[in-house]
């Protein structure tokens, strides 16, 4: 047998095997850059090391600008697969909280704070009691109660002793001391009195079960999870827009490249195309092969 018509082959694949192999790893290696007499060494460090912030550029930019736009998104967000998955999770965990023993409160204060939460409860409580006491006076609503109140009167006086003594317009001269009794009221004691009433209500709702306020949410025959799942689409169709704008995409993934190091980089290169880049260097074997195989062919027809 002649070997050299079989060694020429076999050593034109290991040059191309071990070339491609040295070219894939001078892409991440050296990571570092590295000096001889105070200058730096040609390819050192790596391609994609020492090109990382083109690259972080690139990527972000690509990722931003090409993948992930409105489009895309909305699409896959408002598939109907996936809010079909969302409508049911949710109904299977208000299914399973009916059973929750757990109070309200407690539920509140293992995510929040107790003191916190009391605290802002108060301000909520002041706020709001404010509010609705104001639009009870802009209601103008002590005039409302003279005006009801001076209405029955008249009803009730009706075939009574003191029909003749009640006149209408000794009636509707008692208006505006009504009005103006009342909205006094109001605007003294009204903040105080709702205040208390609110107060009195979140008490109550503090020392309700989980359980009950799922049990009280399914008997109203309102499919919930398609509740959620409407409001979902509706804040995705309406918001995502003004999400994205907020939101630099590829920004955000130009800093993330650039916080990795460069050994992180090859390992994210290498999960991605690790097959691909194998491919690279047994392809450089097959065609120092075959080289060395066309070789031995061109020498023997000479």
């Amino acid at each position: 047998m002649n070997w050299t018509m079989i060694t020429g082959p076999l050593i034109g694949a290991i040059i191309g095997y071990f070339t491609n192999y040295i070219a894939v790893k001078m892409l991440f290696r050296p990571l570092e850059p590295h000096y001889l007499f105070g200058h730096r060494i040609p390819f050192t460090p790596g391609i994609i090391p020492k090109s990382k912030d083109r690259i972080a550029v690139a990527v972000g930019n690509a990722v931003g600008g090409g993948l992930l736009t409105q489009d895309a998104l909305e699409k896959n967000l408002l598939a109907p697969e996936l809010e079909a998955k969302m409508r049911d999770k949710i109904n299977e965990k208000v299914e399973a909280e009916t059973h929750d023993e757990r109070y309200v409160r407690d539920v509140i204060t293992f995510y929040v704070d107790g003191n916190q939460f009391d605290e802002m409860l108060d301000k909520g409580e002041e706020k709001a009691a404010e509010v609705l006491c104001q639009k009870v006076v802009e209601m103008d609503f002590g005039r409302m109660v003279a005006d009801e109140a001076v209405n029955t009167i008249k009803e009730q006086r009706v075939g009574s002793f003191f029909a003749k003594f009640l006149s209408d317009e000794f009636l509707y001269s008692l208006i505006t001391p009504i009005s103006d009794k009342v909205d006094g009221m109001i605007k003294e004691k009204g903040t105080v009195l709702i205040r208390d009433k609110i107060h009195d209500e979140f008490e109550s709702f503090e020392e309700k079960k989980m359980g009950e306020l799922f049990t009280a949410l399914q008997s109203t025959g309102v499919d919930i999870g398609q509740t959620a799942v409407n409001a979902y689409e509706t804040i995705i169709r309406k918001r995502l827009a003004s999400i994205l704008q907020s939101i630099d995409i590829a920004k955000i993934v130009k800093d993330k490249m650039d916080s990795m190091n460069p050994l992180e980089v090859e390992e994210m290169a290498f999960s991605v195309a690790k097959k691909e880049l194998n491919a690279i260097i047994n392809l450089g074997a097959l065609i120092g092969f075959v080289l060395g195989l066309l070789n031995i062919i061109f020498a023997l027809l000479r």
